[in-house]
């Protein structure tokens, strides 16, 4: 797993709905879905293309109970996850430039 600066961005294809409280994600491209905790939604919204990985460590710390270290290792593995199954994109060409 290689370290990254910035959050990468949503799929724009990826659907997101709450659902009794959870965050469920289908990517309509390969037919993965995905349900997320609390973290797993904050981490969701925080995939801007924008934030830095040290500002979603920080959220993260400050609205959950755990080091900074184990953070980012759960934060880096979740994103490596969720770029596997295709809701995540590197390619800041997806981005809204309007």
């Amino acid at each position: 797993m290689h370290d990254i600066d910035t959050m990468p961005c949503q799929d724009p294809s990826v659907i997101s709905e709450t659902v009794g409280g959870e965050l469920y994600l289908f990517n309509p491209k390969n037919g993965a879905l995905k349900k997320t905790n609390d973290v797993g939604t904050l981490i969701w919204s925080l995939c801007d293309g924008k934030c830095s990985i040290d500002d979603a460590v920080k959220a993260i710390t400050s609205s959950w109970n755990i080091d900074p270290g184990t953070a980012r290792n759960d934060l880096l593995s979740f994103i490596n996850q969720l770029k596997s199954e295709g809701f995540v994109t590197e390619d800041r060409t997806t981005e809204d430039n309007g």
